[in-house]
This record gives structure tokens, C-alpha cells and sequence, in this order.
């Protein structure tokens, strides 16, 4: 099957270089360029992120707390381990989603991102649209429920990047979405709390900055999520 998807792509798209030139401005827009790099040279000269040194967190309230699960089939690259998650409660999945944004590194991060969102005017909120005095209806499904229905998962991953603290508590959060300077603030988004408690689902994080009593859930045996789970597919 894989030869034939590169069969397809090749045509549409042309022969996959096998050397290139990378060029770019950096935060202080200094110009960067270089040249006949192989993808190969290219990770291991300016890829410096240690992937095998982050762990995916997830807020899951169907299942059980502390625990390790990994989603059947999720991955797609022969030969790779298998995605593991590891659940915890809304507050320690918001608390360490704090220091990596304190930390000065932005956190990939899953949500649903359609939910009560009106993403070109920059607002992700539960009360963004005022259903209730339109129609005269409520939404009264929780977050277990809403996953259980299959009504809400995964859809989008964005960068989150910033959060509004007030008392010692998170009231709104920055994320950069991947639609383009159209969408939002200059591709920039607003999330409430309370959005996310709801629609927040998976945030990647440094094993750095996580305390080694979640570090030993990675050592439990994964619980498999089956592949129709909501846990188990983006989008």
C-alpha cells in the first residue's frame, strides 16, 4: 500500500527532492539560509527536541485516573511504539499545560475545536452563542457523555501558547491555530477555561516537569482504547 500512495503523491506532486536548501528569518528577522541539506542532515543538525523525552497527557473522565491507555491503530508509521496516554484529572492536566507555557515552550495540544467557536472573530466560549434565548434549549450533556454519544473528540491540534492567570487560577488561554493569519488574531485564538475543561483532550508535555509518581503510570500496562473510541482518532 505504501508504494502505491508514493506512486500517487509522486505523480501529483513531483519526485521528493533529495537535497534542499532551508531559508528563513528568525524571531529577530535575521535572514538564515542553507544549502544542499538532506532531510537526514536537516533533523539531526537543527531538529534539537528529544522526542523520546515527552509524554502525551490526556483528560479523559469516561476512565479511570492515573492510568495508562493507548489508542489501537492510531499510529501510522510501521516499525514505531505504540501512542501512549497517561489520564489525569482536569486541574493536573491544566497544571502542568501551565508550566510549559511558563516554560517558554508551546505545548501541542488536542481539542475540539468547532465546539461554541467563532474562530474569525479570535473567541472559543461556552456562552459564545446564546442558544438558550434563540431556541430555548439547553445543552445538559457533560464531558463523559458528550464522549460516550461520540458527540465531541479530537478534532484539531493547535499550539497552545499562553494563559491568562487571576488568584492563582487560569481564566483564559492563547493558542495558535494552522488556518492562517485569516482566522482570529493573525491565526491567534482565545479559549476560556471553562471551554476547556469541556473540549480539551490531549496536551503534549516535557517528562522534565511532570513528578515521578505520574512518571511511574508510564510503566503500568496500556489499557487499549478500540479504534472507534474518541480517543482514538483526530477528526
Amino acid at each position: 500500500m505504501l508504494e502505491e500512495v508514493h506512486r500517487i503523491v509522486t505523480i501529483s506532486l513531483g519526485q521528493p527532492p533529495e537535497r534542499f536548501t532551508w531559508a528563513f528569518y528568525d524571531k529577530d528577522k535575521k535572514f538564515h539560509e542553507f544549502h544542499d541539506i538532506t532531510p537526514l542532515e536537516f533533523y539531526r543538525n537543527h531538529v534539537k527536541q528529544d522526542c523520546k523525552q515527552y509524554v502525551s497527557l490526556i483528560h479523559d473522565p469516561r476512565n479511570a485516573y492515573m492510568k495508562k491507555y493507548t489508542p489501537q491503530y492510531l499510529g501510522n508509521v510501521v516499525g514505531t511504539k505504540d501512542v501512549h496516554y497517561i489520564n489525569l484529572p482536569i486541574n493536573d492536566f491544566k497544571r502542568y499545560a501551565i508550566e510549559t507555557i511558563k516554560s517558554g515552550c508551546p505545548a501541542w495540544f488536542g481539542l475540539h475545536v468547532e465546539k461554541f467557536s467563532m474562530q474569525k472573530n479570535d473567541m472559543v466560549d461556552l456562552d459564545v452563542i446564546d442558544y438558550k434565548s434563540a431556541f430555548n434549549i439547553n445543552f445538559g450533556l457533560n464531558k463523559a457523555e458528550q464522549m460516550q454519544y461520540h458527540d465531541s473528540h479530537i478534532t484539531h491540534i493547535v499550539a497552545l501558547t499562553g494563559v491568562h492567570i487571576e488568584d492563582d487560577k487560569p481564566v483564559r488561554w492563547q493558542i495558535e491555530n494552522s488556518y492562517g493569519e485569516d482566522h482570529g488574531n493573525k491565526g491567534y485564538l482565545t479559549m476560556t477555561d471553562k471551554w476547556f475543561d469541556e473540549f480539551a483532550y490531549v496536551i503534549v508535555v516535557d517528562k522534565n516537569d511532570l513528578p515521578s509518581e505520574i512518571l511511574a503510570v508510564l510503566d503500568q500496562d496500556a489499557i487499549v482504547l478500540p479504534p472507534w473510541n474518541p480517543m482514538s482518532r483526530i477528526k
